[in-house]
């Protein structure tokens, strides 16, 4: 009973640390690729790092999740860069922009949406499909549990200070 306490506040910690990073919004993390600092190269190397570790990833799996990193993140750059809100926004804040030109461009943007929605959720099943079966199983108590990390935190169950930091801890219970 024990082992599966550890097993699992070893879960939830790695899943806090390292799913927020591989679950955000694909041009967030395809950011921290592109070397846009010290700091964000160093935060996506941990990311991995801390999957590996929470994973069991073999060497080859590894290299197989930069590989569907780096396709993710091309697959994305090419996607149409001028559809975003602000320009949505300054197009509605134009006098002079009709209703067709504001509603192509509400359109553009939602297929940009659905373009990279497409790409995160390929990259998904492709890193599903790299896993082992446990792996798998661990993984998916990951998820399951980072889906919860917001309960946790309101119920006060997370130091908020290790959040900051990055780092999620536990606290244990007071025996009654």
């Amino acid at each position: 009973m024990m082992m599966l306490r550890r097993t699992i506040a070893a879960a939830v910690l790695a899943a806090s640390i390292t799913i927020p990073l591989i679950a955000q919004k694909p041009g967030k993390l395809a950011g921290l690729q592109l070397g846009r600092g010290i700091k964000a190269e160093r935060a996506f190397e941990q990311a991995i790092d801390g999957l590996q570790h929470a994973l069991n990833l073999r060497p080859d799996q590894v290299s197989q999740l930069r590989s569907l990193l780096d396709t993710r993140r091309l697959e994305l750059q090419a996607l149409p860069q001028k559809t975003d809100k602000k320009s949505l926004r300054q197009l509605k804040e134009q006098g002079n922009a009709n209703r067709a030109e504001r509603k192509n461009a509400r359109q553009a943007l939602q297929a940009a949406r659905e373009q990279a929605q497409a790409v995160q959720e390929r990259f998904l099943t492709n890193f599903r499909g790299i896993l082992t079966p446990d792996q798998l199983t661990i993984y998916d108590a990951m998820v399951n549990a980072a889906n919860h990390m917001g309960s946790f935190r309101a119920l006060g169950l997370i130091d908020g200070a290790g959040e900051k930091a990055g780092k999620v801890q536990l606290r244990q219970s007071q025996p009654r």
